[in-house]
C-alpha cells in the first residue's frame, strides 16, 4: 500500500513537471518573434528540464527533405568546453539514415543513444567521448 502510494506520488510529480515544461514552452513560443526564437525556447526549456548541457536543432534542407542541416539554435551550458563539438556539428549535415539524426528522419521515431561514443553510426562519437558526452537523443 505504501509502495503504491509512493509510486502514484512520483507519477504525479513527473506529470506536473511535464505539464510545467509544456506550459513554459507554449508561453515562450507564443512570444517568439521568429521560428529560430521559438526553437531556442524549446531547446533551452527541454535541456534545462532534462539536465542536458547540450542541445541543438537540425532542420530539413529547403531543397531536399532527405537532408538535415545544422541550425544556429544551440543550448550550451559551457560554450568553451563544447566549442569543438559545436564546430564539428555546425559543419555536419545528415542524410536519410545517416547518423542518429538521419535514422530518426528515416524512421520518424525518436532515438536514444546510451553511449554515443561507442556507437558506430554516431558520426561525432569519438569527439563526444573526449568531451564527456555519452548519451544523445534525437526526435522527429
Amino acid at each position: 500500500m505504501v509502495e503504491a502510494r509512493i509510486r502514484v506520488e512520483e507519477e504525479l510529480r513527473d506529470q506536473n513537471r511535464f505539464v510545467g515544461l509544456l506550459h513554459r514552452i507554449s508561453e515562450g513560443t507564443n512570444d517568439a518573434a521568429s521560428e529560430d526564437e521559438a526553437y531556442q525556447v524549446c531547446v533551452d526549456e527541454i535541456c534545462r528540464d532534462m539536465g542536458w548541457p547540450i542541445g541543438h536543432v537540425y532542420m530539413r534542407s529547403p531543397g531536399d527533405d532527405a537532408i538535415l542541416l545544422p541550425s544556429k539554435v544551440w543550448h550550451l551550458e559551457k560554450p568553451k568546453t563544447f566549442a569543438s563539438f559545436r564546430t564539428v556539428t555546425d559543419n555536419t549535415n545528415f542524410t536519410l539514415g545517416k547518423g542518429q539524426p538521419g535514422r530518426v528522419l528515416k524512421s520518424g521515431k525518436p532515438a536514444w543513444g546510451v553511449d554515443v561514443s561507442k556507437e558506430k553510426n554516431y558520426t561525432r562519437g569519438t569527439l563526444a567521448g573526449e568531451l564527456g558526452v555519452h548519451s544523445g537523443h534525437s526526435s522527429p
